[in-house]
């Protein structure tokens, strides 16, 4: 079954709200985090780069439908959490501002609104 982008958003909100509350491990939490979702648009960013140098600008280049689906709700997810760690816990998230935003690119020219409008707050944060 598929997880819808509403439930998406709220899985990003609670980890925003995780972060906040300092402790041991918060710092160990944001950087796992920020990590994992830097990952993820950094796979995402190099897919696109391949297809650029190949001359296939707008299309993604996966074998079926529930595959790039599943690729859109993983960047979709990765900005999520970006916007919700920077929101909630600027000083950690701070050492990882310059590879994000050269990630972010990749969501702010997204074919679907939400991830560009998600993309577009993440920066605002």
């Amino acid at each position: 079954s598929s997880v819808d982008d509403y439930t998406l958003g709220l899985a990003a909100e609670a980890l925003g709200e995780l972060s906040q509350y300092g402790g041991n491990l918060t710092a160990d939490f944001v950087e796992f985090e920020t990590r994992r979702a830097i990952e993820w648009l950094l796979a995402v960013s190099q897919d696109n780069d391949a297809q650029l140098r190949l001359g296939k600008l707008n299309l993604p280049n996966f074998s079926s439908a529930s595959s790039e689906e599943s690729v859109r709700r993983r960047k979709l997810a990765a900005v999520m959490v970006i916007r919700e760690l920077a929101n909630n816990s600027p000083v950690l998230f701070f050492a990882h501002v310059s590879e994000v935003f050269d990630l972010l690119q990749t969501a702010l020219l997204d074919a679907h609104v939400f991830t560009r409008e998600t993309a577009t707050q993440a920066l605002r944060g």
